[in-house]
């Protein structure tokens, strides 16, 4: 299978739902890069920034934002959220073929992307677009699989159910080869709690928006029979009103990417 090919198409028919229910970012990812160098009003790159949910905490904070994704659809859905923000713009771009000026950013970030990147193509194009002393962010929102009910047992039905999800955990990269992507520089890492308050729909969009969870039928049927019934079991209030919270712990690899 074509990678590149792969991770650009596989969501071509999860966007609605990615827009609906993937959670956004907490504002203590962009408080961190302040906090180790990031001016006022930087110019930030948002690579795979895929419906630019990553992208929009940047923006409220007073940041310039380039949102480079490859995905058509993506780009699209991004655009009705935050078209006509004038510090904003997105282009049509890959992790390691940005399209962007030498020196030309602050920071570079990517939120829920950075699985699909080639490391190497990828850091030389980075260093290539950083001003000097600009910084990396690698961002993930990681589900708490202990200590929330109903992520517990999204995480069984997922894995009895949904034969994809096993390649996804193992495409997540170890911390070593994140660090060798940092490396002769320091990665640090920081954590954030993060958490979403969903209705029924709106789980289930949730899980739709993962590529590994089929879109129809007998694994579709069997899956969200037993997420609805964990939805029953768990949510808080009743009928429309029923809710359930998804936990979540923002992780944020950062740090400068010196000459190797």
């Amino acid at each position: 299978m074509d990678r590149t090919r792969d991770s650009v198409r596989r969501f071509d028919d999860r966007v609605a739902d990615y827009v609906a229910a993937r959670p956004g970012y907490p504002r203590e990812v962009v408080t961190l890069l302040e906090a180790q160098g990031l001016p006022a009003g930087a110019t930030v790159a948002d690579i795979g920034s895929g419906t630019g949910k990553l992208s929009e905490v940047f923006l409220a904070a007073g940041h310039r934002v380039i949102g480079v994704e490859p995905n058509d659809a993506m780009r699209a859905a991004a655009a009705g959220v935050l078209g006509g923000q004038p510090r904003w713009r997105q282009q049509t771009g890959r992790a390691d073929a940005t399209g962007l000026a030498d020196a030309s950013v602050d920071a570079v970030v990517a939120g829920q992307a950075f699985h699909w990147f080639e490391p190497e193509a990828t850091r030389r194009e980075w260093t290539r677009i950083l001003r000097p002393r600009g910084l990396v962010a690698l961002i993930w929102n990681d589900r708490r699989r202990e200590g929330c009910p109903i992520l517990e047992d999204y995480d069984r039905l997922l894995t009895e159910h949904c034969s994809e999800y096993g390649e996804a955990l193992r495409r997540a990269p170890a911390e070593s080869a994140l660090a060798a992507f940092f490396a002769p520089g320091t990665m640090h890492e920081s954590r954030f709690a993060n958490a979403q308050r969903l209705g029924w729909e709106g789980l289930r969009a949730r899980a739709l928006s993962a590529s590994y969870v089929p879109r129809e039928g007998p694994v579709h049927e069997s899956f969200f029979a037993g997420l609805r019934e964990s939805f029953d079991h768990h949510a808080t209030g009743s009928g429309p009103a029923a809710v359930v919270d998804l936990l979540y712990d923002t992780r944020v690899f950062w740090g400068r990417l010196p000459p190797r």
